[in-house]
């Protein structure tokens, strides 16, 4: 899945862009992207086994039907349905070393669906079930029963397990356990201010103002364990942008570039959209001040930047000949269904 919102990628980017420019993470990412017509997308990732599921996403919905891509990835479970997968997977022209890397993924899982399958999301399947412990079965239920905001903010005023929450917080919500557990060492440098508890107190606080927890992939995966509900389906795979991106599959000319996403784009040209993900949380020193002006060679007039922050905000940036366009963006900033970034919009200018 995605670990990110990416509709907030989608509201910035103009439709038909000259080139888009973005991190491949699992693909998921990628799709609303693709839904704007870009005339060129360049998907970049320094891992392999990432782009190898950016394309085999691209090539799964350029034949799939919309019922047959959820089935096949598994936001819509379907029992009896591994050999289909395989035989779709077999019938798809995808490059041979991430055809390699893929089929000897699904042999290890026996056909599955990949959905769920990658460290984030089985971080927190686990962290679901300490807060069903914590927090309990029925009150969660109860949680997930809720559909609208008065109804959720009646239910957490006036019924919330605050010391299970208190201590869930502090259980999971440190360096240490998500190092064990998800980023084996390279967790971000925090510089925020808050204690990470405190910051992610604040952050669910605002997700439950946001809409019904029943709409929110996030919160389905956090506290459920997976996506149970079809109306929080992640952004990619809302029907208009499903079938917006498989009908850009034919227009749109799609490149996969394993390398360093700062380097590349400051030795091309023409590009009018970048999104980094949260790639500029895991900079120092020189690179964490200077990567706007590393890629500003690469860059249209006007060309704009999307920059997600976790943890730690990028220190002593160097922002001469970029406008920062991050106030007039507020309204999808603040949309964004993980409320985990700090997020930034740059202009080259």
């Amino acid at each position: 899945m995605a670990n990110e919102d990416s509709q907030l990628e989608y509201e910035l980017l103009p439709t038909g862009s000259n080139h888009v420019v973005t991190i491949s993470g699992s693909g998921s990412r990628v799709i609303p992207l693709l839904a704007r017509q870009p005339k060129n997308l360049t998907v970049i990732d320094v891992s392999p086994s990432q782009l190898a599921l950016c394309e085999l996403r691209m090539e799964s919905m350029r034949v799939l039907s919309y019922e047959e891509f959820l089935i096949f990835w598994g936001y819509q479970p379907k029992s009896n349905w591994n050999e289909q997968r395989k035989k779709i997977f077999n019938s798809l022209p995808l490059t041979p070393d991430f055809r390699t890397m893929l089929e000897q993924h699904f042999e290890h899982n026996g056909w599955e669906a990949l959905l769920l399958d990658g460290r984030w999301e089985k971080t927190f399947i686990f962290f679901s079930k300490i807060a069903k412990l914590l927090l309990g079965k029925k009150w969660l239920e109860r949680l997930f029963e809720c559909r609208s905001i008065p109804e959720q903010t009646r239910l957490i005023e006036k019924d919330f397990p605050t010391l299970g929450w208190k201590t869930l917080l502090n259980l999971v919500g440190n360096a240490k356990t998500f190092n064990t557990l998800l980023y084996k060492g390279h967790f971000p440098k925090k510089n925020i201010p808050d204690k990470i508890p405190v910051f992610y107190q604040k952050s669910f606080a605002r997700l439950f103002r946001l809409c019904p927890a029943r709409e929110n992939y996030f919160l389905q995966l956090c506290f459920t364990g997976k996506i149970q509900f079809p109306e929080g389906f992640p952004f990619e795979v809302n029907p208009k942008i499903f079938e917006q991106a498989k009908a850009s599959l034919a227009t749109t000319k799609i490149q996969y570039i394993s390398s360093d996403l700062i380097e590349w784009i400051g030795k091309s040209k023409n590009i009018s959209f970048v999104s980094t993900s949260d790639v500029v949380s895991y900079f120092s020193g020189e690179l964490e001040s200077h990567f706007l002006q590393w890629m500003k060679p690469g860059l249209d007039p006007n060309a704009r930047i999307v920059v997600r922050s976790y943890l730690r905000i990028p220190e002593g940036q160097i922002t001469t000949g970029f406008k920062d366009q991050t106030a007039q963006f507020q309204e999808f900033i603040q949309s964004e269904k993980t409320q985990m970034y700090h997020v930034q919009v740059w202009e080259n200018s």
